[in-house]
């Protein structure tokens, strides 16, 4: 099972109308289902160690359908990408859009904004449809993958005012005491022994970063939650909703507290499009 192969067989998939789609992977996701053993490329045995720690309440059965759904909303994310670049105010235009009106208040308050978004099969396009409702900066990490980086990066700048590296903080502060939205996407970043806490997600420690609440609390800038999925029964349109996290001058000081309460988010997200989240990723260090 070739990984490039997956991608470019992603990439024809992607290409078929609805009704044609969807039957697809139903079979696509039942042959998986039907197999004993898939050959273990790294992210998909990382995806099947994440599954079996936090759904360990789940049958054998039920754990394998959510991997297999979760290959395949993780491959579809390429195309997908692809075509809403062509696609732009289609896509915008698609989505289903909850709260907001709490990005017009934060704006109006004045202290800049952090939009938190977690690791979603559509967390590019949730970004995108962000952009087409208040122009936004994005951080980013690279990628270890030099193709994948420059391609990540290439996207974001396209769409966005600005990509900055999460690690430069000066520059994002500069940018929040200007008023600017800045999204970060603080759950799966590469954890140092500095600016993490461990946390729980579903009763489990995890190491947390804590750089929303720190960034908040010294500029003073509002934060809300953005949760993003695919709809299950179109995966061509896209649900989107913001909440209010709080202000910087609500946020505690505490670390810990806060990064638990982010996690709260986060188990939302998931309970939300389970089949969804970015699973590859090393969760449990």
């Amino acid at each position: 099972m070739n990984i490039s192969f997956l991608i470019i067989f992603a990439s024809l998939v992607r290409t078929l109308p609805d009704f044609f789609l969807l039957p697809i992977l139903r079979i696509i996701r039942t042959l998986l289902i039907s197999l004993h053993t898939i050959r273990p490329i790294k992210f998909i045995s990382q995806i099947q160690k994440n599954i079996s720690i936090f759904f360990s309440n789940k049958s054998s059965i039920q754990q394998r359908e959510l991997l297999c759904n979760n290959v395949l909303h993780s491959l579809y994310t390429i195309p997908e990408c692809m075509d809403a670049w062509k696609k732009r105010k289609e896509t915008a235009n698609n989505a289903s859009l909850t709260g907001t009106e709490l990005l017009k208040k934060s704006v109006e308050r004045g202290k800049g904004t952090i939009v938190v978004a977690f690791h979603t099969a559509n967390l590019e396009i949730g970004f995108y449809i962000l952009n087409s409702l208040y122009p936004s900066y994005c951080t980013y990490q690279i990628n270890n993958n030099r193709t994948i980086a420059d391609a990540q990066y290439s996207y974001r700048k396209g769409y966005a005012l600005g990509a900055i590296q999460s690690h430069q903080l000066k520059t994002i502060i500069s940018l929040l005491k200007q008023n600017q939205i800045c999204w970060i996407a603080p759950d799966q970043g590469k954890h140092t022994k500095h600016g993490i806490v461990s946390a729980s997600f579903f009763n489990i420690s995890i190491p947390t970063l804590t750089i929303v609440s720190r960034l908040a609390t010294f500029t003073k800038s509002t934060v809300l939650i953005m949760l993003c999925g695919r709809n299950n029964q179109c995966m061509r349109k896209h649900e989107v909703s913001f909440h209010w996290y709080g202000t910087g001058d609500t946020i505690s000081h505490n670390l810990l507290d806060e990064a638990n309460r982010l996690n709260t988010f986060l188990e939302m997200q998931v309970n939300a499009y389970p089949d969804q989240y970015l699973w590859s990723y090393r969760i449990v260090k």
